[in-house]
Parts: structure tokens; C-alpha cells; sequence
């Protein structure tokens, strides 16, 4: 089957993915290893059976995050880590990042005392609080302060574990693509945001049409569309061409493009994809030459509209 004529010249970029990396233990010491602990990203540990003063394993890598080594001798220890961004399955370390930025600056409550008393009022108790949580639909305290992304003092490992718990669950991309990331080593993804095919004229308001979607340069930008409509739009783009499969962009994907802004050598730190992206994306307050035509008073109606806006040759990622 051919390719509807609206979509020839549609772009894309191929992002690489190292999906099947090991970690390669290679320990010298010179007293006797008394003990390995191996440490995963989600903090859970493996001893590692070590006998003499050398060491060899390869061991497979499943998840984005931080690896921790120690290794402990007769008379000494040492720590080393290694984070790994480069995968597809799972990306919680993208998102992490941000938790941690947001608990070393930006406390909503200084006491659970302090949340119950907005939430509920003076002379609530915990246990007061704990059933309107449950009311709300929430089984724990870490599930509501990591889902609501609320901070409290006093409550740091809750507040982590629910909105890991949370962000892990809509990063996994359920092994629909893996085979294919596997097999080609990474995947492609739109060059520019969702335009609209169809019509030659800026969307207004809020639609369940299925114009047709395509990736192209100076298109109006297919907005105002709920995510039921996103998801039908996106997998009928090639629905012709049974060669071609395409879908709204998942969780995984997402976070492992922008793992890789960060892993190439375009000029953005970590902080400027993860944290503040004004100096590269469309903001009311962006810098630099990204603030040119940027903010509310300039709606970027069309797709691929400024240079200033792109990163590894993908346009609107950040502000759009």
C-alpha cells in the first residue's frame, strides 16, 4: 500500500538506544575482597560472591539510574558509581532528577502538622488525615505526596517512593516496541510537533476530528486535542503503509530522547533539559536568542518556527 501524498516530506530523527549494556566488574586489590554489594538504581542490593584479591563479572542492566560498587578488603572500602541513561524500558532516573531538585528547593510543608491543617483545618489527627486520603482514592501517604507531588519535611523517603512508584509506572512502555528497539537499536521521532494536514488555518478549540497528522516544517500545530484523540490520531498516520507503524510517543521514548539531548555534545547540561529549559525552548520568560518571538504575546502557531528551539535537530521539545 502507498503513502498518503499529504504525508511525503514528513521528518524525522533516529534516536540510538544501547538497550543490551552489561556492567563490567573488573576489581584488583591487594588484600583479600571481604564483600561486593552491588546497588541497583531502585536501591535494592545484590552481594556478589568474591574470593581472593581479583574479581570479574558482566552483569546486565535492566533500568536507567545509578549503579553503586562497594567493595570492602581487610583494611579498607571504596565506593564507585555509574549511571546509565542509554536505555529504553525504563527512564525513572529523568524524572528523579527533577524530585531531587524540587526537595532541595522548593518544600511545600515544613510538617505533616502544617499539610493536614490545609488540607483538613486545625485539630485534624494524622489518623484524620490518613482516611480522607484513602477517601480521595489514595491507599498510602507515599502514594498521595508522590502522586500530588507534595514535599513534606520529615517525610523525604515517602514522598520519593511515591512519585517513583508513579513515574515508573508511565515510563514502562509495556514491551510493545521493545522487539523493534532491540532490533534496530533505537527508534524514530518526529522532528517537529503534530501539525495539522488538513487544515491550512490555526485550531481554535477543542475537536474530535481526525485530520490527518503529519511532521513537517511552518504546519499549524495540531493542538486543542484531548489524549484519546492524540493516541487515534498517531497510530492511524501510516495506518496505509504496513511497513510503517507509528504511535503517540510513550513514556520510554520520551525520557530516553531526552537522556540523549543530555549524553550529546549540543551545548545542554542536564540542568537545561531536565530542571530550566528557557534557553532553548518557547517560555514567556526564555533567554538568550530562544526568547526571540517566544511567550504569550507571540503563540507559535506553526511547527519549526525558530531555530533557537531545537535540539539535536528536533524542534519544540521544550516550551511548546
Amino acid at each position: 500500500m502507498g503513502v498518503n501524498a499529504n504525508l511525503q516530506g514528513n521528518q524525522f530523527v533516529w534516536v540510538p538506544v544501547d538497550q543490551n549494556q552489561v556492567l563490567t566488574l573488573n576489581i584488583t586489590s591487594t588484600e583479600d575482597i571481604a564483600e561486593i554489594i552491588l546497588t541497583y538504581p531502585e536501591e535494592t542490593q545484590t552481594k556478589l560472591s568474591a574470593n581472593g584479591k581479583t574479581f570479574h563479572q558482566e552483569i546486565p542492566m535492566t533500568q536507567n539510574g545509578i549503579y553503586s560498587v562497594s567493595v570492602t578488603t581487610t583494611n579498607s572500602s571504596k565506593t564507585i558509581h555509574k549511571r546509565i541513561t542509554s536505555l529504553y524500558a525504563q527512564d525513572v532516573e529523568a524524572h528523579f532528577t527533577r524530585v531531587l531538585w524540587k526537595k532541595q528547593n522548593q518544600p511545600d510543608y515544613n510538617s505533616l502538622k502544617e499539610l493536614i491543617e490545609d488540607k483538613l483545618g486545625a485539630g485534624k489527627t494524622e489518623e484524620d488525615f490518613l482516611t480522607w486520603i484513602q477517601e480521595q482514592g489514595y491507599t498510602s501517604l507515599s502514594q498521595y505526596l508522590g502522586e500530588e507531588y507534595i514535599y513534606v519535611v520529615g517525610h523525604e523517603k515517602e514522598f520519593e517512593e511515591g512519585y517513583k512508584q508513579q513515574y515508573a509506572a508511565k515510563m514502562l512502555d509495556h514491551n510493545q516496541n521493545l522487539e523493534s528497539v532491540n532490533r534496530y537499536g533505537g527508534f524514530y521521532i518526529a522532528r517537529y510537533e503534530a501539525g495539522d494536514g488538513t487544515n491550512n488555518a490555526p485550531r481554535t478549540e477543542f475537536t474530535e476530528d481526525t485530520h490527518l497528522l503529519i511532521s513537517k516544517k511552518g504546519a499549524y500545530v495540531y493542538n486543542y486535542v484531548g489524549v484519546d484523540t492524540a493516541k487515534t490520531l498517531s497510530s492511524e498516520m501510516y495506518h496505509n503503509n504496513q511497513a510503517v507503524n507509528s504511535q503517540l510517543v510513550t513514556g520510554a521514548g520520551w525520557y530516553r530522547t531526552l537522556n540523549w539531548l543530555i549524553e550529546t555534545d549540543n551545548g545542554l547540561t542536564e540542568d537545561d533539559v531536565l530542571i530550566n529549559s528557557g534557553n532553548w525552548g518557547n517560555y514567556a520568560d526564555s533567554t538568550g536568542n530562544a526568547a526571540i518571538n517566544c511567550g504569550d504575546k507571540n503563540i507559535n502557531y506553526t511547527t519549526g518556527r525558530s531555530e533557537y528551539w531545537k535540539a539535536n535537530n528536533i524542534y519544540d521539545l521544550a516550551g511548546n
